[in-house]
């Protein structure tokens, strides 16, 4: 088994949502979403730097507000052993401690970012604080992301990695805008497909070993 240790934080361009589409063109996603988590970015960071990965990721989900409604965001089961049972609190974090945290989060809180009644950058700081010290404040990296399906939380995220440098946290941004512009491969319902997933991947996986000197 693997020693490194990733874990992923995420929305449905994470879970993989539509990424094995057929059809490149916008609209509504089918019935069964056709998702492939194997195929996902973040999995195949896992296997490109050959590392455990742990993925919480919740299509619709944000850090303070969700793009559909429902009141559980990343902050209310992050914490929790399984994301369907409501009991927070749940999880162990002794018994599995990453080397580094990938967060991308922002997409589905859309205007709420920048709304200081959800204080986007001081949940997600907080987030993110509380896994390091953790994981070890001393040896854990945060890679914070934004993009490929909006830049509107970009400027956020880089007050959220302001907030954490000065609290002594390791993070770093990870751009990941520009990668649905069509030079990477097709859109899924908006979303990643498996081209661009892969091409994430290859992106993510290089800027991670360049950090951790992996």
């Amino acid at each position: 088994m693997p020693v490194r240790k990733l874990e992923f934080l995420g929305d449905s361009i994470t879970a993989g949502f539509c990424n094995t589409c057929t059809d490149p063109h916008p609209g509504p996603p089918p019935p069964d979403h056709l998702e492939a988590f194997l195929a996902t970015w973040d999995y195949q960071v896992g296997e490109l730097l050959d590392a455990q990965v742990h993925t919480a990721a919740w299509s619709g989900l944000g850090m303070v507000r969700n793009c559909c409604l429902g009141n559980t965001t990343m902050p209310g089961i992050f914490r929790r052993t399984l994301a369907t049972e409501n009991i927070d609190d749940s999880w162990d974090f002794a018994s599995w401690k990453a080397d580094a945290l990938i967060v991308n989060l922002g997409t589905n809180d859309g205007d709420a970012v920048l709304d200081p009644h959800y204080d986007y950058v001081g949940v997600y700081a907080n987030l993110v604080a509380d896994v390091a010290h953790r994981y070890g404040i001393d040896r854990m990296h945060a890679f914070l992301a934004c993009g490929p399906m909006t830049d509107e939380y970009c400027d956020p995220v880089f007050n959220v990695i302001a907030n954490l440098t000065a609290r002594g946290v390791k993070a770093h941004f990870l751009d990941q805008r520009g990668f649905l512009n069509g030079t990477f491969g097709p859109p899924c319902c908006g979303h990643p497909s498996v081209e661009v997933d892969t091409a994430m991947a290859k992106y993510t996986a290089a800027t991670i070993k360049r950090v951790l000197g992996w």
